[in-house]
C-alpha cells in the first residue's frame, strides 16, 4: 500500500513533468495535491489521523498550525499560509475557467509544493 509520503513524491514529480509539459492548470492541482500527501503523513506518524479519513482541505491550514510542533510557531504560521495560497492557486486552476493560469502561476504552485514538502521535515 502507498504511503502519502510516496503519493506526495509522486504528485510532485507530476507537477514538474506537467509543468515542463506547459500544462500550468494541472501542474498547479498536481502541486496542491503533492502538499496536501505530505501534510497528511505528518498526521499520520503523529497520530492525528484515524482511518482512511483526511482532515477537510479548508482546515488543513489550522491544523498545520496547531499540530507541526516540531517547528516553531512562526514557521508554523508561514507554512500555513504558504499551504492556504498553493491551495487557492488549485482552487483556481481546477475550478475557475476564467481565471489564467500561466507559467508563472504553475511554477509558483510547484515552489509552493516544495516549500511545504521540506516543512513537513520528512
Amino acid at each position: 500500500m502507498a504511503t502519502w509520503h510516496d503519493i506526495g513524491n509522486q504528485n510532485l514529480e507530476a507537477a514538474k513533468m506537467l509543468l515542463t509539459g506547459s500544462k500550468f492548470r494541472s501542474a498547479a492541482s498536481r502541486a496542491y495535491y503533492a502538499a496536501f500527501a505530505m501534510v497528511n503523513e505528518v498526521f499520520q506518524r503523529g497520530g492525528f489521523m484515524r482511518g482512511l479519513r483526511t482532515p477537510s482541505h479548508r482546515m488543513m491550514p489550522r491544523l498545520i498550525e496547531h499540530t507541526f510542533s516540531h517547528l516553531s510557531m512562526r514557521r508554523r504560521w508561514q507554512l500555513a499560509g504558504e499551504y492556504r495560497e498553493l491551495y487557492a492557486l488549485r482552487i483556481g486552476a481546477d475550478y475557475q475557467r476564467g481565471q489564467t493560469v500561466n507559467r508563472q502561476t504553475a511554477l509558483r504552485a510547484v515552489k509552493l509544493a516544495g516549500l511545504i514538502t521540506i516543512g513537513c521535515d520528512l
